[in-house]
């Protein structure tokens, strides 16, 4: 038997690492591997993504504690937890995968237990290294190419306050998250204007207030001319909802509408904009639509270029100070020196994903079962502390107190 796990930050809602996720699962999968998600966000997940409902139930409270601050015997409940549900069989070759600082702990200490190979893949953009014992982990798994990032700059970035590493040298691999497209209407109506200016990603995305400010500022000096402001995507925070509701409210010439978190996007609904304003792996979603996109930086969230499907994306941390938003929409919407494209996109394509390149990746990692010992914290009184609260009020308790803590 083999086995590809996945432990997952979130799934919840809808983005791009939960699509890759699900992507990456259906590989292994058709390759005859037991796939499973073990998820760390909560069982009441608001899913939206068809497919990772399987997994809504593969979430214990442990979790979100780190391994060393729990007693023997509730490791291995917790190890009993995973090797029920993928019915394990200690011959079987066993592949974890952990997505970011929340999980990857869990993924050393259960490849440990279970003999088999953890693999960090971290997803979040702008994450980095918050102290010495963090950093001596993801190192060990840097030296033995078991640590990967979305793009090289990523894993830069990550190790910036610690280690300085040549371009050349970051490793990353390819996030295949763009298979979001389908062919289904959409049953809300987009209001008519001149012209549509979209933006498509999670609308707390740091980027977004850059670019609602960048348009609100260049429809102001075209009164004659009327703007839909089509925003793809969704937020749970009532903050940033108000926001953007507020941010085109004294513009006579632009109507807003916001679809909310959709999952599959209708292809018809990306083409009805004129050009796109995003960031990350979202940019390729109207990108390879043919329509043309400014692609906006994920380190300083200022625009990077302007792409439509034939061109090569551009260093998503590098930020080019002499690009003009105001010219670049005034070039596609009135000039036409960026035309939409008419492109064939083909589903079936598009969603039987190759992820060979992650494969070879990780066969080309150390073959010793070697791991970090994660017990090894050299504050050894915090840690009996912290045990020994969570021994007295209990795992719930001790969320709950540390999340009021961390809201203070």
């Amino acid at each position: 038997m083999k086995y590809y796990i996945i432990l997952s930050t979130v799934i919840s809602g809808v983005g791009g690492s939960m699509i890759y996720q699900l992507n990456k699962l259906r590989y292994y999968k058709r390759k005859g591997y037991t796939v499973c998600l073990f998820q760390f966000e909560s069982s009441h997940a608001q899913i939206k993504i068809k497919g990772l409902e399987t997994y809504r139930n593969n979430y214990c409270e442990a979790f979100n504690i780190h391994p060393s601050l729990l007693p023997a015997k509730r490791l291995k409940q917790v190890i009993n937890f995973i090797k029920n549900h993928i019915d394990y069989n200690s011959q079987g070759d066993l592949i974890i995968e952990s997505d970011g600082q929340k999980t990857f702990y869990w993924g050393e200490y259960l490849a440990n237990e279970l003999k088999g190979k953890h693999v960090i893949y971290i997803l979040g953009e702008n994450q980095t290294i918050s102290d010495r014992f963090m950093f001596s982990f993801c190192y060990f798994k840097l030296k033995r190419k078991e640590f990967f990032s979305i793009t090289k700059t990523n894993t830069q970035y990550f190790f910036s306050r610690w280690i300085k590493i040549p371009l050349i040298e970051a490793p990353f691999l390819k996030a295949y998250c763009t298979n979001c497209l389908d062919c289904s209407n959409y049953h809300s109506s987009v209001p008519k204007s001149d012209f549509v200016i979209g933006s498509i990603g999670r609308l707390d995305k740091p980027c977004l207030k850059n670019i609602l400010s960048q348009i609100l500022c260049f429809t102001s000096h075209y009164q004659d001319v009327t703007f839909t402001i089509l925003l793809i995507g969704g937020s749970s925070n009532p903050i940033t909802l108000n926001y953007i509701d507020n941010v085109f409210k004294s513009s006579s010439n632009v109507k807003l509408h916001v679809t909310g978190n959709l999952y599959p996007i209708p292809i018809k609904l990306v083409k009805m904009a004129d050009v796109y304003l995003s960031q990350a792996g979202s940019v390729n979603v109207s990108k390879k639509l043919g329509i043309p996109t400014i692609r906006y930086s994920i380190k300083d969230q200022l625009p990077i270029s302007i792409e439509n499907f034939y061109d090569q994306p551009k260093n998503e941390t590098e930020s080019n100070s002499s690009l003009n938003v105001q010219e670049l929409l005034k070039d596609v919407l009135f000039v036409k020196k960026y035309p939409k494209l008419d492109i064939y996109y083909d589903l079936d394509k598009e969603n039987n994903i190759d992820f060979s390149e992650h494969d070879y990746a990780i066969s080309e990692s150390s073959n010793e079962k070697q791991y970090f010992d994660i017990f090894k914290y050299k504050d050894w009184m915090r840690r009996f502390l912290y045990r020994t609260l969570i021994c007295f009020i209990g795992e719930s308790n001790y969320l709950r107190l540390r999340s009021w803590k961390n809201n203070i």
